[in-house]
């Protein structure tokens, strides 16, 4: 992060070895992949240092962080039962919290029992309700009507939502 502590070469792997990043003359574009893989924590400072022929050294910094993951820190439904076949409630509104920019889909698939008798999904989605949503961050909704992709009212059963959400670095997160 900012301001570190200790400075420690950056390394690119050579076959099974680390070696530092250096070189001589002048290059264009790529001077080296730095490897990351056993630093510890997310946030990390960059320094280059170079040094020209007459020994005159400029140095330039840049301080980031990685990001590995988009969590998904809720999923709910305002109703725990919908009827769209007219007896009761016929739409669902699904909520859910990402607290980051990410491309959102939320797809309904219907639940059947599976062989431990717990509800398991179906493979293939009863309805798409929304696909590549922009989501800006926090709390965001859709509302299901209880039709299928072809505008035609679900069978009465269990259904369940699941939000796939894809952040700009492409971590992508499930929640059922």
């Amino acid at each position: 992060g900012e301001n570190p502590l200790f400075w420690s070469t950056a390394t690119k792997r050579v076959g099974t070895k680390s070696v530092p990043i250096s070189g001589i003359g002048a290059v264009q574009g790529q001077i080296g992949s730095w490897d990351i893989t056993n630093l510890p924590g997310n946030e990390f400072s960059l320094q280059l240092k170079v040094t020209d022929a007459a020994g005159n050294i400029s140095c330039g910094m840049a301080s980031f962080a990685i990001d590995t993951i988009v969590e998904i820190a809720s999923l709910s439904t305002d109703k725990n039962l919908i009827s769209p076949q007219g007896s009761g409630a016929d739409a669902v509104k699904l909520t859910y919290q990402i607290d980051e920019y990410a491309h959102v889909d939320v797809k309904v698939f219907r639940l059947s029992i599976g062989i431990d008798g717990s509800y398991v999904p179906d493979a293939v989605p009863v309805r798409t309700v929304a696909a590549g949503l922009q989501h800006y961050g926090g709390a965001g909704a859709v509302e299901w009507n209880g039709r299928n992709d072809a505008g035609a009212p679900v069978p009465s059963g269990k259904y369940a939502p699941t939000v796939v959400a894809r952040d700009t670095c492409g971590n992508t997160q499930q929640r059922n």
